[in-house]
Protein backbone atom coordinates (compact mmCIF):
# COMPACT_ATOMS: atom_id res chain seq x y z
CA UNK A 1 0.00 0.00 0.00
CA UNK A 2 1.34 3.45 -1.21
CA UNK A 3 1.15 6.81 0.51
CA UNK A 4 -1.70 7.68 -1.90
CA UNK A 5 -3.66 4.83 -0.85
CA UNK A 6 -4.04 5.68 2.67
CA UNK A 7 -6.65 7.13 4.53
CA UNK A 8 -5.69 10.66 6.45
CA UNK A 9 -7.44 11.70 9.18
CA UNK A 10 -6.43 15.43 9.85
CA UNK A 11 -6.09 17.26 13.63
CA UNK A 12 -5.60 20.87 12.83
CA UNK A 13 -3.70 22.40 16.46
CA UNK A 14 -4.71 26.50 17.12
CA UNK A 15 -4.09 28.83 19.91
CA UNK A 16 -1.82 31.72 21.43
CA UNK A 17 2.07 31.87 21.34
CA UNK A 18 3.74 30.03 23.92
CA UNK A 19 0.16 27.97 25.68
CA UNK A 20 2.11 24.76 24.67
CA UNK A 21 0.85 22.90 21.43
CA UNK A 22 4.19 22.38 20.33
CA UNK A 23 4.81 21.16 24.08
CA UNK A 24 1.74 18.85 23.86
CA UNK A 25 2.75 17.15 20.50
CA UNK A 26 6.38 17.11 21.68
CA UNK A 27 5.13 14.76 24.53
CA UNK A 28 2.53 12.75 21.77
CA UNK A 29 4.86 11.93 19.25
CA UNK A 30 8.33 11.90 20.77
CA UNK A 31 7.21 11.28 24.58
CA UNK A 32 9.30 13.74 26.05
CA UNK A 33 8.99 17.54 27.34
CA UNK A 34 11.72 20.12 26.65
CA UNK A 35 11.73 23.36 29.10
CA UNK A 36 12.91 25.10 25.89
CA UNK A 37 11.03 24.64 22.84
CA UNK A 38 11.45 27.11 19.63
CA UNK A 39 8.28 28.77 18.50
CA UNK A 40 6.74 27.46 14.88
CA UNK A 41 6.92 29.70 12.30
CA UNK A 42 4.26 29.27 10.10
CA UNK A 43 3.26 25.49 10.19
CA UNK A 44 4.53 22.74 11.77
CA UNK A 45 3.27 18.99 10.36
CA UNK A 46 3.83 15.54 11.97
CA UNK A 47 2.09 11.99 10.88
CA UNK A 48 1.89 8.94 12.28
CA UNK A 49 -0.01 5.65 10.80
CA UNK A 50 -1.87 3.05 11.75
CA UNK A 51 -3.00 -0.01 9.89
CA UNK A 52 -6.94 -1.52 11.02
CA UNK A 53 -7.36 -4.82 11.48
CA UNK A 54 -8.91 -4.82 8.11
CA UNK A 55 -5.31 -3.72 6.62
CA UNK A 56 -6.59 -0.18 5.78
CA UNK A 57 -3.94 1.96 6.34
CA UNK A 58 -5.02 5.62 8.80
CA UNK A 59 -2.34 8.49 8.45
CA UNK A 60 -3.00 10.66 12.06
CA UNK A 61 -2.04 13.90 10.16
CA UNK A 62 -1.20 16.88 13.07
CA UNK A 63 -0.75 20.45 11.81
CA UNK A 64 0.70 22.72 14.36
CA UNK A 65 -0.70 26.15 13.79
CA UNK A 66 1.69 29.25 14.87
CA UNK A 67 0.28 31.47 17.47
CA UNK A 68 1.95 34.63 16.89
CA UNK A 69 -0.67 37.24 15.37
CA UNK A 70 1.83 37.80 12.07
CA UNK A 71 1.11 34.38 10.94
CA UNK A 72 -2.41 33.78 12.45
CA UNK A 73 -3.61 34.24 8.65
CA UNK A 74 -1.92 30.90 7.51
CA UNK A 75 -4.32 28.81 9.61
CA UNK A 76 -7.84 29.38 8.12
CA UNK A 77 -7.14 26.99 5.35
CA UNK A 78 -5.82 24.52 7.44
CA UNK A 79 -8.75 24.50 9.94
CA UNK A 80 -11.29 24.35 6.93
CA UNK A 81 -11.16 20.73 5.86
CA UNK A 82 -9.93 19.31 9.69
CA UNK A 83 -11.87 15.99 11.33
CA UNK A 84 -10.59 17.59 14.11
CA UNK A 85 -9.59 20.87 16.09
CA UNK A 86 -7.84 21.13 19.21
CA UNK A 87 -7.97 24.03 20.36
CA UNK A 88 -5.25 25.20 23.55
CA UNK A 89 -4.63 27.94 26.09
CA UNK A 90 -2.64 28.57 29.01
CA UNK A 91 -4.52 27.82 32.49
CA UNK A 92 -2.63 30.33 34.13
CA UNK A 93 -2.84 33.30 31.59
CA UNK A 94 -4.49 36.59 32.58
CA UNK A 95 -6.53 36.33 29.43
CA UNK A 96 -7.70 33.20 29.47
CA UNK A 97 -11.25 33.73 28.86
CA UNK A 98 -10.42 36.31 25.86
CA UNK A 99 -8.36 33.54 24.51
CA UNK A 100 -11.36 30.88 24.65
CA UNK A 101 -13.73 33.17 23.03
CA UNK A 102 -11.78 34.56 20.50
CA UNK A 103 -10.38 31.16 19.01
CA UNK A 104 -13.97 29.22 19.49
CA UNK A 105 -14.78 32.38 17.21
CA UNK A 106 -11.77 31.88 14.67
CA UNK A 107 -12.70 28.16 14.55
CA UNK A 108 -16.44 28.52 14.36
CA UNK A 109 -15.76 30.63 11.19
CA UNK A 110 -13.39 28.16 9.40
CA UNK A 111 -14.59 24.69 10.23
CA UNK A 112 -16.53 22.38 7.99
CA UNK A 113 -19.79 21.22 9.82
CA UNK A 114 -19.64 18.44 11.82
CA UNK A 115 -15.41 18.83 12.45
CA UNK A 116 -15.15 18.13 15.93
CA UNK A 117 -13.85 21.37 18.46
CA UNK A 118 -11.96 19.54 21.23
CA UNK A 119 -10.81 22.11 24.02
CA UNK A 120 -6.92 21.88 25.80
CA UNK A 121 -6.20 23.35 28.85
CA UNK A 122 -2.80 23.20 29.30
CA UNK A 123 -0.09 23.79 32.43
CA UNK A 124 -2.69 22.23 34.52
CA UNK A 125 0.33 21.38 36.67
CA UNK A 126 1.21 24.99 37.76
CA UNK A 127 -1.47 24.68 40.72
CA UNK A 128 -0.55 27.98 42.04
CA UNK A 129 -0.84 29.83 39.16
CA UNK A 130 -3.68 29.06 37.17
CA UNK A 131 -7.51 30.58 37.02
CA UNK A 132 -10.53 29.18 39.34
CA UNK A 133 -11.35 25.70 37.10
CA UNK A 134 -14.97 26.48 38.04
CA UNK A 135 -14.79 29.50 35.65
CA UNK A 136 -13.81 27.26 32.73
CA UNK A 137 -15.87 24.35 33.58
CA UNK A 138 -18.77 27.16 33.16
CA UNK A 139 -17.23 28.17 30.27
CA UNK A 140 -16.88 24.76 28.71
CA UNK A 141 -20.50 24.10 29.49
CA UNK A 142 -21.78 26.98 27.34
CA UNK A 143 -20.06 25.58 24.57
CA UNK A 144 -21.31 22.28 25.16
CA UNK A 145 -18.00 21.10 23.82
CA UNK A 146 -15.29 18.44 24.80
CA UNK A 147 -12.61 19.71 26.71
CA UNK A 148 -9.52 18.28 28.75
CA UNK A 149 -6.75 19.22 31.27
CA UNK A 150 -3.33 18.45 30.31
CA UNK A 151 0.14 19.12 31.68
CA UNK A 152 3.01 18.97 28.44
CA UNK A 153 5.64 18.97 31.63
CA UNK A 154 4.40 16.04 33.67
CA UNK A 155 2.26 14.23 30.70
CA UNK A 156 -1.07 14.09 32.56
CA UNK A 157 -4.05 13.62 29.98
CA UNK A 158 -1.09 13.76 27.35
CA UNK A 159 0.77 10.39 27.52
CA UNK A 160 -0.79 6.84 27.71
CA UNK A 161 -4.48 8.58 28.47
CA UNK A 162 -5.99 11.66 27.58
CA UNK A 163 -4.48 13.18 23.97
CA UNK A 164 -2.63 10.47 23.11
CA UNK A 165 -6.03 7.91 23.75
CA UNK A 166 -7.65 9.80 21.89
CA UNK A 167 -5.51 10.77 18.92
CA UNK A 168 -5.26 7.31 18.45
CA UNK A 169 -8.78 6.39 19.09
CA UNK A 170 -9.13 9.09 16.01
CA UNK A 171 -7.15 7.54 13.70
CA UNK A 172 -9.28 4.23 14.10
CA UNK A 173 -12.43 5.92 14.42
CA UNK A 174 -12.44 8.25 11.44
CA UNK A 175 -11.20 6.31 8.80
CA UNK A 176 -14.64 5.82 7.00
CA UNK A 177 -15.77 9.20 7.41
CA UNK A 178 -13.14 11.04 6.10
CA UNK A 179 -12.97 9.55 2.50
CA UNK A 180 -15.78 11.87 2.36
CA UNK A 181 -15.75 15.63 3.00
CA UNK A 182 -16.57 16.67 6.09
CA UNK A 183 -19.83 18.76 5.34
CA UNK A 184 -20.95 16.00 3.55
CA UNK A 185 -20.85 12.77 5.59
CA UNK A 186 -24.13 12.30 8.07
CA UNK A 187 -21.78 9.30 9.79
CA UNK A 188 -18.99 11.79 11.34
CA UNK A 189 -21.10 13.14 14.09
CA UNK A 190 -22.47 10.10 15.04
CA UNK A 191 -18.51 8.41 14.54
CA UNK A 192 -16.79 11.19 16.87
CA UNK A 193 -19.38 11.17 19.99
CA UNK A 194 -19.67 7.26 19.93
CA UNK A 195 -15.97 7.34 20.01
CA UNK A 196 -15.94 10.16 22.89
CA UNK A 197 -18.38 7.85 24.90
CA UNK A 198 -16.08 4.91 24.77
CA UNK A 199 -13.33 6.02 26.15
CA UNK A 200 -15.34 7.94 28.35
CA UNK A 201 -12.66 10.64 28.53
CA UNK A 202 -13.53 13.72 26.38
CA UNK A 203 -16.90 14.34 27.06
CA UNK A 204 -19.61 17.09 27.59
CA UNK A 205 -20.77 15.82 30.97
CA UNK A 206 -17.12 14.50 32.42
CA UNK A 207 -14.00 16.36 31.78
CA UNK A 208 -10.80 15.47 33.77
CA UNK A 209 -9.06 17.81 35.73
CA UNK A 210 -5.59 18.19 37.46
CA UNK A 211 -6.28 16.69 41.25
Amino acid sequence: MTASDAIDVKVVVVGDSSVGKSAILKRFFDKKFEESTAFTIGIDFRHISYYLDDGTKVRLCVWDTAGQERFRQLAPSYVRDAHVILVVFDLTAPNILEQIARWTLFVDGEREEGALIVYVGNKCDLKQRRHDPSIITRMMAEYEAPYVETSAKTGFNVDENGISAFLNGCAHAFPQSSKMPIGTNPTLIDIKWQYLATIGLLSVNRRRRCR
